[in-house]
Formats: structure tokens, sequence, C-alpha cells
């Protein structure tokens, strides 16, 4: 049944219903005879940087990214020390770099919680960023 601000109600059947007002929405009343799991929260961090290219060995490269592609879902863990912290954390909520290489030495990168429970932080995915990079 849908409700209108006004009150009134309609009935609209269908096979699926895909709600994408988001986990905290005030225009869905959610049934809390149904247990559902916590909310998933995404996050992300991103810089559009200028390389410097000058010492670069390999020009067709940006550190690991090749820079005449998109690099999408980068989930190595490579950066992080074996046994650190950083590392323990990166595996039970794990994050992955997009890089987006623009014109010139312009690149894009984001690095991505695409969901967690409970979420990341900003802190911690800005920290991520800088280690991998």
């Amino acid at each position: 049944l849908l409700q209108s601000k006004d009150g009134d109600v309609t009935q609209v059947r269908a096979k699926v219903i895909v709600d994408c007002t988001g986990h905290e929405s005030r225009i869905v009343l959610k049934d809390d005879r149904v247990k559902s799991i916590p909310p998933g929260f995404q996050i992300a961090y991103g810089v559009l940087a200028k390389v410097d290219e000058s010492n670069i060995p390999d020009s067709d490269y940006a550190g690991p990214y090749y820079k005449e592609a998109m690099t999408l879902f980068d989930y190595r863990t490579d950066h992080f020390p074996e046994g650190s912290n950083e590392l323990s954390k990166a595996e039970k909520a794990p994050t992955f770099m997009y890089a987006m290489p623009l014109d010139g030495n312009r690149i894009f990168f984001e690095e991505t919680s695409l969901v967690a429970r409970p979420a990341v932080s900003f802190q911690e995915c800005k920290e991520r960023y800088l280690t991998r990079m």
C-alpha cells in the first residue's frame, strides 16, 4: 500500500519492489514485524592529482596504475605490512581503489568502502588511500 502526504491510500500490485530511499528514510514505514540486518554504509575518499612525471622510470604508469586505462576495484593489500593492525582492519572491512586517468598528467584516485558494518570512518578511508599511494 502506498500512502500520499494527504492520506490517500493506493494499492499497487508488483512482483518485486525495490526500495531505494535509504535506511533512515522518513518517507517509508518499515515493517517492525520483520527482523532485518543492520544497514551497511558506503564511504569514499577521492583526490584529483597532478602527477609529477619528472622522476618516473616508466611514464606509462603512475605507481602501479597504467595511465591509459581506468582501474576499477583494486582490492590489493600488499601495501600494508604483513601482520599489521592496518592489514587486519582492511581484511575485516575491505576498501578498493579506483584510478581514472584524465588528460595529461591528471588522475582521479578514489579509495572506497563499498559496504561495511559498522562504517569505515572518513579518516580511516583517507589513511588507507595515503598508505596505498
